[in-house]
């Protein structure tokens, strides 16, 4: 079965073809243009001669944290729900998507995917992929979000105790280390998932200079601390920082 690896380069062409791109810089700003979105995706998602090095290395990346280091995420009996924090076009839900359908035999109404980003243009990129994907995968379901206020009704108005729920941040958390405003929208987000039936967290930094996996380090305590303080226990914490890879993962739930 085709998934969405087979055709997100081809659909990633037809909308630079389409809209055009400019060089951005590595942290996305609030007021980035659809322009700049894609010049960012083209830069730091697809790049030449390296087309899917990222899906394949969150791929790698949720493999080690579902299957192989015993966090006992199996879904088995229950819906998926996959919510990315700074989801940028929606890469991330587009390998947890093909991973479950490949991997649990999941059926694609099964999976809802979920995104937000402080960003309208990503959010607006993200969707346009949707669109493009769903002519060759009808049921693919991505809904993105930029406004705080409508991805928590959204989740507000679910009733989520049939759901085993993935959340990610990929090249996230040290766009938010030491600020408290940005950290405190992930938390007031992810609150909102509980009484999911299991929830499994993780975040993927990579190839980075020394400095920057102690951020990452760093916002993983933060992110862990804010949870704690809002009455989720972050359990079973793994960070695995090493010259060529960082990545977290966690098992969430809620304090009875």
């Amino acid at each position: 079965m085709k998934q969405i690896k087979d055709h997100y380069i081809e659909s990633f062409n037809q909308i630079r073809r389409k809209h055009g791109y400019t060089s951005s810089g590595y942290e996305i700003p609030v007021d980035i243009s659809l322009e700049g979105a894609v010049g960012y995706t083209r830069q730091y998602i697809i790049e030449t001669g390296k087309e899917h090095y990222r899906y394949d290395y969150y791929t790698k990346c949720l493999a080690s944290t579902l299957d192989e280091r015993g966090l006992n995420f199996n879904p088995a009996n229950n819906r998926i729900m996959h919510l990315d924090l700074g989801c940028g076009p929606g890469l991330f839900s587009w390998v947890v998507r093909d991973y479950a359908i490949e991997n649990y035999g999941k059926k694609p109404g099964d999976i809802e995917l979920v995104g937000y980003d402080h960003a309208e243009s990503m959010i607006r990129l993200a969707h346009l992929f949707r669109d493009r994907f769903r002519d060759r995968l009808p049921e693919y379901n991505f809904e993105g979000y930029y406004e705080l206020d409508k991805i928590q009704h959204m989740l507000e108005s679910k009733d989520l105790s049939d759901y085993d729920c993935i959340i990610t941040f990929g090249y996230v958390l040290v766009q938010v280390e030491g600020k408290r405003e940005a950290l405190q929208n992930f938390i007031d987000i992810i609150r909102l998932l509980f009484p999911v039936n299991s929830c499994i967290l993780m975040a993927v930094d990579a190839f980075s200079e020394e400095d920057r996996r102690q951020k990452f380090g760093n916002a993983c305590e933060e992110l862990w601390d804010s949870l704690s303080n809002t009455g989720i226990n972050a359990r079973d914490r793994d960070i695995e920082n090493s010259e060529y890879r960082s990545w977290m993962r966690s098992r969430l739930s809620k304090e009875k």
